[in-house]
């Protein structure tokens, strides 16, 4: 996989919008929904307006989803991909959209940067082409955080923290390669953090990146 991907034609967040859209990625076991659930709560407590969403989602097509994962049987490339488009464009549209449109700070456990990296180390799609195909669609983020951690302490986590064998999505080999993928992104509002320091240490970190996007935006509390 060419690192790097994903500069050429990229659109930017639209700055006549009212709300804010943030976004946290990684692989599996990173603790994204334990961070972006507090990054909510951080808000709400500072009289921000922000809900917490995630993806895939539970409806018709993300059940679908989570269930093959859940099953250990991965769809064909075409199949998982579309779910997620389908998936995304209702998420678009009865969620992300309307409460940007009221002001309100988004915040994603997982959007298409995920599908850029776990669908594109599948080997039928490049990452910039799921990319184009979410975009033209899917509003881009103020800031887009990665949080990222070495494989072994990911797997450890899934199993420590769920007691359960890591599902076909969290096998070793496949985080790996996530995690390249991860690593090579290479847009204007992608971050890295280290998601493997002390949680309070990260959560500092990711204060600190989403800081600026969203004092442009006009969104951040006034101290």
């Amino acid at each position: 996989m060419q690192r790097g991907y994903g500069t050429a034609n990229v659109k930017a967040p639209d700055p006549t919008r009212s709300g804010a859209l943030v976004v946290l990625e990684g692989i599996d076991g990173c603790g994204k929904s334990t961070m972006a659930r507090r990054l909510v709560e951080w808000f709400q407590s500072n009289r921000i307006e922000a809900v917490f969403s995630f993806e895939p989602t539970l409806e018709r097509y993300g059940a679908e989803l989570r269930r093959s994962f859940e099953e250990g049987r991965r769809l064909t490339p075409e199949e998982e991909l579309k779910l997620f488009e389908q998936d995304r464009r209702m998420h678009v549209e009865q969620l992300i959209g309307p409460n940007m449109e009221a002001g309100r700070v988004v915040v994603l456990d997982r959007y298409y940067y995920s599908s850029m990296a776990y669908q594109g180390v599948r080997g039928v799609y490049r990452p910039d082409e799921v990319h184009a195909l979410m975009t033209s669609f899917a509003p881009v983020p103020d800031v887009a955080v990665f949080l990222d951690i070495p494989v072994e302490t990911a797997v450890q986590r899934i199993m420590s923290g769920r007691g359960e064998v890591p599902n076909v999505m969290e096998k070793r080999d496949n985080l790996q390669r996530v995690r390249e993928a991860f690593l090579a992104v290479d847009l204007p509002e992608w971050r890295r953090i280290d998601a493997a320091a002390p949680p309070e240490r990260v959560f500092t970190s990711l204060l600190a990146v989403v800081q600026d996007p969203l004092e442009r935006a006009g969104l951040w509390p006034v101290t």
